[in-house]
C-alpha cells in the first residue's frame, strides 16, 4: 500500500491514514491477496513482465475499490480480526461461485480476461482467479445482499448479476467507467456518478429480492421500468457518453429504485 493509495482513499472517503490501513488489511486478507501476489511473482523470467504487471494492476484496482467501500460503509467498525472472520468465508464462496453466476458484460469481461492472461503465458487457474478479481467490484455488496435476503452467497450472486444484466445496470457502470476525465475535479465527478449508480443498484437488487424475483418486481414497476429502458436506449444510441447524458440516466434509475 503506497502513499498514492492512501492519499486517494483519504480523498475519496475522508478517512484517516490509520483507518485506510485497517480497511486495506481487511480487504487484502479476505481476498487472500498475498497468495495471489506470490503466484504472480513466482512467474518471474517465465512470462513477459507486462503479464505480471497487468495481474498486479487488477489486484491493486480491486483493493483500492473495496478499501474505499469499507471506509464508507464500516468506518465505525474496522476491527481487522473481526471483519476478516466475518467476511473471509463468504468471499471465498463468492469467488468460487462467480464463473457460474456471471451474466451480461461482466461475463464477457471475465472470458476476455482469461483469454488475455492465458495468451500471455499465465497458468489457466491463475488466469481464472485474476479474471474473477476483475469483475467483483460489487463483492461486498453481494455478500451483504445474501444476508439481507437470507440466501446463500452463490444464490445472491446469481440474482445480482441477472438483475444487473436484465436492467442494463452493467451497461451504465461501463459507460461511467469509460467517461474521459482531464482534471481531478472531473475524476471526482466520475467517482460520484459511479458510487451513486452502485448505490441504486444495491437498492434495486434488494427490491428484486424482496419481490421474490425479477418477474414479480417488473410487474410492480412497469411505468418506471419503461421510462428507464427508453432513457437507456436514447443514451446508448450516442457514440460516446458524457456527464450530462449519464446524469439523466441516473435520474431515471432513481425513479426506478423508489
Amino acid at each position: 500500500m503506497g502513499p498514492s493509495f492512501v492519499l486517494r482513499a483519504r480523498s475519496e472517503t475522508g478517512a484517516s491514514a490509520a483507518e485506510v490501513a485497517r480497511a486495506y488489511a481487511i480487504v487484502r486478507e479476505i481476498l487472500s491477496m498475498r497468495e495471489v501476489w506470490s503466484r504472480l511473482e513466482a512467474l518471474d523470467n517465465q512470462v513477459a513482465s507486462r503479464a505480471q504487471y497487468v495481474g498486479h494492476a487488477d489486484t491493486a484496482r480491486l483493493l483500492r475499490h473495496l478499501t474505499s467501500q469499507l471506509l464508507r460503509d464500516r468506518r465505525s467498525g474496522l476491527n481487522v480480526a473481526a471483519n476478516v472472520k466475518a467476511l473471509a468465508a463468504p468471499m471465498r464462496e463468492l469467488l468460487a461461485a462467480v464463473p457460474a453466476a456471471l451474466e451480461g458484460l461482466p461475463a464477457r469481461h471475465y472470458r476476455e480476461c482469461i483469454d488475455e492472461h492465458v495468451a500471455a503465458g499465465l497458468p489457466a487457474t491463475l488466469a481464472a482467479e485474476l479474471a474473477c478479481l476483475r469483475v467483483i467490484d460489487n463483492g461486498l455488496d453481494i455478500i451483504a445482499a445474501a444476508k439481507h435476503g437470507r440466501s446463500s452467497v452463490p444464490a445472491a450472486a446469481k440474482l445480482w448479476f441477472a438483475t444487473a444484466a436484465a436492467l442494463r445496470l452493467d451497461w451504465l457502470d461501463e459507460r461511467i467507467t469509460q467517461l474521459p476525465v482531464d482534471s481531478p475535479l472531473q475524476a471526482t465527478a466520475r467517482t460520484g456518478l459511479r458510487e451513486s449508480a452502485r448505490g441504486l443498484e444495491r437498492r434495486l437488487v434488494y427490491a428484486v429480492m424482496d419481490a421474490r424475483g425479477l418477474d414479480p418486481w417488473r410487474s410492480q414497476h412497469a411505468a418506471a421500468l419503461d421510462h428507464w429502458q427508453r432513457t437507456v436506449a436514447e443514451s446508448a444510441a450516442q457514440e460516446t457518453a458524457d456527464f450530462a447524458s449519464l446524469s439523466v440516466c441516473l435520474d431515471a434509475l432513481r425513479q426506478l429504485a423508489r
